[in-house]
């Protein structure tokens, strides 16, 4: 197992530009959180124009499927924290084609402003544990066959393809 402490966290963001989506959810706001302890650039694209917004945070709001607001956001940018997502197993299982546009719609998006502005940022993904479905056995890992058993999972699995 790799040994982590905070010097090498924050040698790894030292003057780096992090751009989180989602930063109004759960993760991303937590994320943020940590790394505003951090020599670090923050900015934070979001759809919630109601979001706490806090000191020396970059906010970009907008929707997600947005090309020229990824064009905006990517500026600069080191390292991508891609957490925005439709959370709901059953939004999803009532409004199969909203979710492929909440959760795959964007990554695309994102993926053609990468190659439209020749960036290659570290991107972390924010998966989904049970579209590997119902397993025989745990735990799971990469070697796992993808099983997923609903929309949402597909969705998730697909985006991370």
């Amino acid at each position: 197992m790799v040994k982590i402490n905070n010097n090498t966290i924050s040698e790894f963001y030292k003057s780096k530009s992090v751009l989180i989506t989602g930063g109004s959810g759960y993760i991303g706001s937590h994320i943020i959180d940590r790394l505003s302890k951090e020599d670090c650039k923050i900015s934070c694209f979001t759809r919630n124009k109601d979001i706490l917004k806090r000191n020396g945070i970059k906010y970009i709001l907008g929707d997600y499927d947005n090309q020229d607001i990824w064009n905006e956001a990517l500026e600069d940018v080191d390292i991508i924290f891609q957490l925005a997502a439709q959370t709901s197993i059953y939004t999803a299982e009532k409004y199969p084609e909203m979710d492929y546009l909440a959760n795959v719609k964007p990554i695309e998006v994102l993926l053609k402003a990468l190659e439209k502005n020749e960036k290659i940022p570290f991107i972390v993904f924010s998966g989904s544990a049970t579209q590997f479905g119902m397993t025989e056995s745990n735990p799971v890992s990469e070697q796992t066959e993808d099983n997923p058993s609903n929309y949402y999972d597909f969705h998730k699995l697909l985006a991370e393809r």
